[in-house]
């Protein structure tokens, strides 16, 4: 699995890009080169992110080791970066292998590298504009990728329309946020939370279908 450390001085410049290609509740999204995006969870260093201060911030990061650091020793806890790897791992034997690499600083999981989606737009912005036979192979293709997740025990529960993104030249179709939190990886073997979670993945399709047809 890929690694990509950064220094407090470069993470401090992707923060105080402040999220050129786009934003979110967990992190921000900056254009780190033309096939990547760089993911910054800010969440997590949120006053080093604020003040953009090197020593808050490596302070900041110190605490959030140690604190993991007495969770993985307490528990069954594997880490922050452990779940990033494991994730990494799962998607990369699906089609929606997203995450490129992870983002280290200081030894601590700040980030991840994600594949960068340069003619790709949000399908609320476009989809109305398609072909209705184009509408249809599109859903399908949604459709697909979300099949495709469930089956290797990845369940995206935080489906939107903002996390679906498509090439309107060739139809192609691309989940996105799949490193947020609210992606389970679950074993098939706990049936009672699967059914659940395939639910709640497919509620969301639902509400996509009839918001956009």
């Amino acid at each position: 699995m890929s690694i990509k450390k950064l220094s407090i001085k470069e993470l401090i410049y992707h923060c105080s890009l402040r999220g050129n290609i786009g934003s979110g509740c967990q992190g921000i999204i900056n254009k780190y080169d033309d096939s990547t995006v760089l993911k910054i969870y800010y969440s997590y260093i949120y006053s080093g992110y604020n003040t953009l201060d090197p020593e808050i911030l490596t302070a900041e990061i110190e605490d959030l080791k140690r604190i993991e650091n007495i969770l993985i020793k307490n528990g069954n806890y594997i880490g922050r970066l452990g779940k990033l790897r494991y994730l990494h791992q799962k998607l990369s034997l699906t089609r929606s292998p997203i995450i490129k690499s992870i983002a280290l600083c200081n030894d601590y999981p700040v980030g991840v590298f994600l594949e960068y989606y340069k003619d790709y737009e949000s399908i609320c912005k476009c989809f109305n504009s398609l072909k209705q036979s184009d509408k249809k192979i599109v859903l399908e293709r949604i459709k697909g990728l979300i099949d495709d997740l469930v089956n290797h025990d990845i369940y995206p529960t935080d489906l939107h329309l903002n996390n679906i993104i498509i090439d309107k030249k060739t139809l192609s179709v691309k989940l996105i946020d799949l490193d947020d939190y609210k992606t389970v990886v679950e074993p098939k073997k706990h049936i009672k939370k699967i059914s659940l979670l395939k639910k709640e993945c497919y509620k969301s399709v639902k509400k996509l279908k009839e918001t956009i047809n």
